[in-house]
């Protein structure tokens, strides 16, 4: 789960915004179901098992003229093993990722950065951010795991519309 910052609502989307449906990203291999996540007492949902991404439905949807698509994933899990999201630290700018719309829209993005974060320094106003270009970002686990307390860090690949 990832924790909100104060200053992060769900409080974006103005009545019921159907979800988008998934998440591919060939140069790893992803091809992903993309469910409807929520944040409860500031803390976002993640799905259970690794290939199935969540789209944080309080934030801007994909197509949205502002603000940032919140996507989360898990990097593994106990029960399931690793997701499709191990290979992240292979993504580089440039590489291609679509967001299939609820309608079927697809909406494409490139990769313009992939940064690691301790969880304690995460720039949550900055990925939750509602207002300004639009973008989207993925996080994830990563960093160094613990057996006691997980993953040290967040993995958040940043993503920008195409230009084609």
């Amino acid at each position: 789960m990832l924790a909100l910052l104060a200053g992060c609502s769900s409080s974006h989307a103005v009545g019921f915004q159907p979800a988008p449906t998934a998440l591919r990203m060939p140069s790893i291999d992803v091809d992903s179901e993309i469910v409807a996540v929520v944040a409860d007492e500031r803390v976002l949902d993640v799905p259970a098992q690794p290939w199935v991404v969540g789209w944080w439905s309080g934030g801007s949807a994909p197509g949205d003229d502002s603000g940032t698509v919140v996507l989360d994933v898990h990097l593994d899990t106990l029960e399931h093993g690793d997701g499709p999201f191990v290979r992240v630290d292979e993504l580089v700018a440039g590489d291609p990722a679509e967001i299939v719309g609820h309608d079927g829209t697809v909406h494409r993005y490139e990769v313009s950065d992939v940064r690691a974060y301790t969880k304690t320094v995460l720039p949550y106003a900055e990925l939750f951010r509602q207002q300004g270009p639009p973008q989207a970002v993925i996080v994830t686990c990563g960093g160094q795991f613990d057996p006691e307390t997980g993953w040290d860090s967040n993995v958040v690949v940043m993503l920008t519309p195409a230009s084609r």
